[in-house]
């Protein structure tokens, strides 16, 4: 996996305009991109050969693979469904597996609340599946070195609660690749049994900022 990306693999790397676009722009984050901007002298694997786009597209299935391979030893669905509760207990609990259960670098979260068929959107990934999502959570982020912090939560409508954090992390791979903090939402969609059937996050930063991440290597803190 190459230390840094070739400019010429990032266009938009070339221009100021580009750290003008994103919202806020963490400093260590921002360095980094410097960096790489006057220092690099790999490339990203395949990017000469397929281009920009195809590299992408094989970053937005890296989840769903990792899912696909991890589900089958992930266990059962739970079957105990916490139907029909209130949206305001819905609420508490989602709060409580953030807050608490830091479900997005541990995969704690209370499965009775969600259909097993739940939907999972983010900027990168769609999958269909609570046990594959949980085994991909797992699979990727050391909980021992990641956290996610929650900034709000409320109940949108009827149906929908939606709730603003905070992530940055280690994933667990062989170098160490370390997310900056950044910001995202994520919106819960009830059905009329009152379980969540979807799962739809958005993020503060762009998906080639997550990808640029994801190949660099750092060193895990002691």
């Amino acid at each position: 996996m190459a230390s840094c990306l070739r400019t010429q693999c990032m266009p938009h790397f070339h221009s100021k305009c580009f750290l003008a676009k994103r919202k806020p722009l963490y400093p260590a984050r921002a360095a980094r991109i410097v960096g790489i901007q006057k220092n690099c002298t790999g490339a990203i694997p395949g990017a000469g050969k397929f281009g920009r786009r195809t590299v992408l597209q094989k970053m937005a299935l890296l989840s769903v693979f990792i899912a696909g391979n991890n589900a089958c030893g992930g266990g059962v669905a739970s079957q105990n469904k916490k139907t029909n509760l209130s949206i305001e207990e819905i609420k508490s609990i989602i709060e409580n597996d953030i807050s608490k259960g830091q479900y997005y670098v541990t995969g704690d979260m209370t499965k009775e609340i969600y259909e097993n068929n739940c939907r999972f959107r983010d900027p990168t990934t769609d999958l269909t599946g609570l046990e594959k999502y949980i085994s991909a959570v797992k699979f990727l982020f050391n909980p021992n070195t990641s956290k996610q912090e929650l900034l709000s939560i409320a109940v949108v409508d009827p149906h929908t609660i939606e709730a603003k954090w905070r992530l940055e992390g280690y994933l667990k791979f062989p170098w160490n690749p370390h997310i900056l903090p950044y910001e995202g939402s994520t919106r819960y969609v009830l059905d009329d049994r009152g379980l969540i059937m979807s799962h739809e996050e958005t993020w503060d930063i762009s998906v080639w900022t997550a990808l640029q991440e994801f190949l660099l290597p750092s060193w895990m803190p002691t």
